[in-house]
């Protein structure tokens, strides 16, 4: 028949589930919390985002303005007659990622111009061209000219440069020029600076507030401002029928307490950050989980299961004779150190008491028969052998002497 678990044995069984149980409580802490921090936005990458979609900022409906926009000079000859795009979209990005005005014109070739197709557009003068990408159907950008610049013809105010079209119409043009900003702290005013390269039915114009910026005004004022789903305000224009040749002719104001870009901006997501350190946090927190876990089914389990391996080997009165508590220390014993032997004053003499006589010695053991208390193992049949035992020191006795051989205690 099996015997009813113990409490204490059921209590250390539960222990490990309540070590898992801690374990996923642990985990989905963290877990938790770097969800509930983690903003709705995406992180804002150090590359600049495509225009090739732009729209107008949510929930600001963008009427056409009537100024804001200089036409071509009478005679001037467009750099690429004849093309006209339906959309046109510019979005200037001041003190982004560079000490800079960052400008990305997004547009596509007629569809009645072959490819591959020479295209002439301007920027202003000692300006830096960051990147030329033609984008697939797919939205994929492949950047001609990654490793040089395309050829340039420098001018007074603008600089004229010429490339290839070669497989995708769709296009983005990144630039940078320096209209002369502060490195520090201070006020900025200063001209937005951009070219059309061809006739656009609807030209669209993104004008992105900085970071940590003060005061932040356009002159002539634009139509609508709002905040886009990269976190940053954006004062929104709108412009039809746009002659090639044709600028802007905003100039843009703010105050900035810093010299910083905006992609330093503490205001700005920071998921990358919030998931490394999380992560490591995570990482520690399982290896001592983990750890813990190890030893406690160690200890419950392996330990437990090597000494119930050692018992079943032995026979059941060893493991009765060693479950069993040691035996009290008598008066003669609380002076002695433990391991040591029977002092020789200890040792009784046999001249010198009647016990030590033969006559003595069988008394002593029939009373012991008698009166000490049954050692024996249940199953032990009648007529086997039963040890016996020092009181003082639990020795085990012969049957020769009355006296223990260790401590010299007469048998009880």
């Amino acid at each position: 028949m099996r015997l009813p678990v113990p409490a204490p044995r059921r209590t250390r069984r539960l222990l490990p589930l309540l070590a898992a149980a801690l374990l996923v409580a642990v985990l989905a802490g963290p877990a938790a919390a770097q969800a509930a921090e983690t903003p709705s936005t995406t992180a804002t990458s150090q590359t600049a985002p495509s225009t090739a979609t732009t729209s107008a900022a949510p929930g600001q409906g963008v009427q056409p303005g009537p100024t804001g926009m200089v036409p071509p000079v009478a005679g001037q000859i467009p750099l690429n007659p004849g093309w006209k795009t339906d959309q046109m979209d510019v979005r200037v990005m001041p003190e982004y990622d560079q000490k800079a005005v960052l400008v990305i014109m997004g547009f596509s070739l007629p569809a009645d111009v072959p490819l591959p197709a020479t295209l002439k557009f301007a920027i202003p003068a000692g300006a830096k061209i960051a990147g030329i990408g033609e984008v697939d159907p797919n939205g994929n950008f492949t950047y001609n000219y990654t490793t040089s610049y395309p050829p340039v013809e420098p001018g007074a105010e603008w600089d004229i440069a010429t490339i290839e079209v070669k497989s995708y119409r769709k296009l983005q043009i990144d630039y940078y020029y320096d209209p002369g900003l502060p490195q520090g702290a201070g006020q900025r005013s200063f001209p937005l600076l951009a070219q059309m390269p061809m006739d656009a039915g609807t030209l669209l114009l993104h004008v992105q507030e900085p970071a940590r910026a003060t005061d932040f005004t356009i002159e002539p004022a634009l139509q609508g401002s709002g905040q886009a789903g990269d976190g940053f305000t954006y004062s929104v224009g709108a412009y039809p029928d746009v002659k090639a040749g044709s600028t802007l002719g905003h100039v843009v104001s703010y105050y900035k307490p810093d010299g910083g870009l905006s992609i330093d901006s503490e205001d700005q997501p920071s998921g990358s950050t919030k998931v490394s350190t999380n992560t490591v946090l995570l990482a520690a927190i399982l290896i001592i989980v983990v750890g813990i876990g190890a030893v406690v089914v160690y200890r419950l389990y392996f330990s437990s299961s090597r000494k119930a391996a050692q018992n079943k080997g032995r026979p059941r009165a060893q493991r009765s004779r060693a479950a069993a508590p040691p035996p009290a220390a008598t008066k003669r014993q609380k002076g002695q150190q433990p391991g040591a032997k029977a002092s020789k004053a200890a040792t009784p003499k046999p001249a010198a008491s009647k016990a030590a006589t033969p006559k003595a010695a069988v008394a002593a053991k029939d009373a012991a028969a008698t009166d000490a208390p049954t050692t024996t193992d249940p199953a032990t049949k009648p007529g086997d052998e039963v040890a016996e035992y020092c009181v003082a020191c639990g020795e085990e006795l012969t049957t020769e002497s009355p006296f223990c051989p260790n401590c010299g205690e007469a048998r009880s």
